[in-house]
């Protein structure tokens, strides 16, 4: 990991083979990552290498719980990335942490193969999970 100030010939910042030019870059990048502790001070940046790794390990960000059926124990899921029957995601949300294969999954009640970015998605779910919980595919 490299931060330099603003002005300086060199990259902003280097992460692994992310580079960042701008203050900007590295807040979308960290938001996209689930990261929000990013903070400017003066002309620097300063990120938290261990957040921004535990998040990785996460798996990558792939949408969010935007409704939860207690009585069917399904999920409603607004995907930020593509999705398919057979992927292992982790539920995360509060204390919790649900690892789980996809086994089946619906778009308006029909049965579907694989969702792409944008689609909103039903799939069981073993235990609740509010709305807001996040998803990630590992």
């Amino acid at each position: 990991m490299e931060i330099c100030s603003p002005t300086s010939k060199y990259p902003l910042l280097t992460y692994d083979s992310h580079s960042f030019k701008s203050f900007v870059d590295v807040t979308m990048y960290c938001k996209n990552i689930g990261v929000y502790d990013v903070y400017i001070h003066k002309l620097y940046i300063s990120l938290t290498l261990n957040s921004i790794m535990a998040k990785e390990s996460e798996g990558k960000l792939i949408g969010e719980i935007s409704s939860y059926f207690q009585h069917v124990k399904a999920a409603a899921i607004k995907l930020t990335a593509p999705l398919s029957v057979g992927d292992k995601v982790k539920i995360i949300g509060g204390e919790k942490k649900i690892e789980i294969t996809i086994e089946s999954m619906q778009i308006d009640r029909k049965p579907v193969q694989k969702a792409k970015k944008g689609d909103e998605i039903g799939i069981l779910v073993p235990e609740d999970v509010p709305k807001g919980y996040r998803i990630y595919k590992l």
